[in-house]
């Protein structure tokens, strides 16, 4: 019982945030992010490419096709532009796969794990 009513709430939080986030791109439309968007994705390759680029840049497929799902429900994407990017954010799942593999097998994470950690503890100090 405790189950079900955890269940209810989250699923109410999770459509609470998609409706706000829905809210908050449609201030956007009519902009700036609209006219990206259009020049970004006005042909297929181009917005499986769109995809495939901002997957591997932000390595999460999931977030892309949220994002790309909500300019499809606001109106500044076509339904067409937003099918390429959801298929382009899974190739760049895939390819960042690939590239983590490829220099994985290359590059020694040892050789830069100090400097990595130096870096880190002054950030961390930095306000």
């Amino acid at each position: 019982m405790i189950l079900l009513k955890s269940l209810r709430g989250g699923g109410a939080i999770f459509l609470f945030g998609v409706l706000s986030l829905k809210h908050g791109f449609q201030n956007f439309t009519g902009g700036a992010l609209e006219k990206i968007l259009r020049i970004c994705t006005y042909r297929i390759w181009k917005s499986l490419s769109f995809g495939l680029v901002s997957t591997t840049l932000m390595q999460s497929s999931s977030l892309v096709s949220v994002l790309a799902i909500s300019f499809l429900s606001v109106g500044l994407l076509d339904l067409a532009s937003g099918i390429g990017i959801i298929f382009g954010a899974n190739l760049g799942t895939t390819a960042s796969a690939w590239l983590i593999a490829g220099f994985g097998l290359k590059v020694k994470i040892a050789n830069y794990a100090m400097p990595m950690l130096i870096f880190g503890v002054l950030l961390l100090f930095q306000n």
